[in-house]
C-alpha cells in the first residue's frame, strides 16, 4: 500500500472511531460547503520503478508563476529578477516574508487565506505586485464536521488536533494552549542548557 493509501485509511479509521456521526470532509473544503469523497488511494508504483524524489524547498523562479501558492506553517523560497529593498505582504497575519537576500525571499505561510506580495526596489520602485495565497496542507489535514462543527487534525500518520480558523472554539482554544504550554517548556529547556 502507497503512502497516500496508508493515511487515508489511518485517517478514516481514525474519524470512524473518535466520531461515527461526523462527516469527513475533504481537506481544503469549507464549513459550508457540503462534504466531498475522500479519493482512492493512487495504486502502488511497480516495483521496478524508482521512487518519486520532491525536493525539500521548492525553488522557482519568479517569473514563471501567476499568483505564488505557500502551505501554512511552510517556507518557500522565491527567486526574483530585479534587485529588491522593501518587502510588504498586504496581511501579515496571514504570511511573512523575509529578504534571504536582494533578489531571494523566503515566504512562510501563517493562516489560511488570501493577500498580495509588494516588492520594491531601492528607488522605490514597484518590481513586483502579485496575489498570495495560503492554502492547508492538504495531504496531512483531515477535518470533521459535525453540522456547523468543525475539528481539524493533522495526521501525520497518528491524528492529533490541528488549529484551524472555523473550528469548533472549545476544541480550538484547548489545542492552542496545549501548544502554547508545549513552547513554553521547551524554551525553559533550551534556556536551562
Amino acid at each position: 500500500m502507497t503512502q497516500s493509501g496508508i493515511f487515508n485509511a489511518r485517517a478514516i479509521a481514525f474519524a470512524a472511531l473518535i466520531a461515527p456521526a461526523f462527516v469527513l470532509t475533504a481537506p481544503g473544503a469549507m464549513a459550508n460547503e457540503p462534504a466531498l469523497p475522500i479519493p482512492a488511494p493512487a495504486p502502488a508504483p511497480a516495483a521496478d520503478a524508482a521512487p518519486a524524489v520532491e525536493p525539500l524547498v521548492e525553488e522557482r523562479t519568479y517569473q514563471a508563476r501567476r499568483g505564488i501558492y505557500v502551505t501554512v506553517d511552510q517556507a518557500k523560497v522565491i527567486r526574483i529578477d530585479h534587485e529588491a529593498d522593501t518587502v510588504i505582504i498586504g496581511n501579515p497575519a496571514i504570511a511573512d516574508a523575509h529578504l534571504h537576500d536582494r533578489k531571494t525571499l523566503v515566504i512562510t505561510g501563517r493562516a489560511f487565506g488570501a493577500t498580495n506580495l509588494l516588492i520594491l526596489d531601492a528607488s522605490g520602485e514597484l518590481v513586483v505586485d502579485e496575489a498570495l495565497r495560503v492554502q492547508p496542507a492538504e495531504d496531512t489535514v483531515v477535518t470533521i464536521q459535525r453540522q456547523t462543527v468543525n475539528f481539524t487534525y493533522s495526521c501525520t500518520p497518528l491524528c492529533r488536533p490541528a488549529v484551524s480558523p472555523g473550528d469548533q472554539t472549545d476544541f480550538f482554544e484547548n489545542a492552542v494552549a496545549q501548544s502554547e504550554r508545549r513552547s513554553e517548556f521547551a524554551s525553559q529547556a533550551a534556556g536551562a542548557n
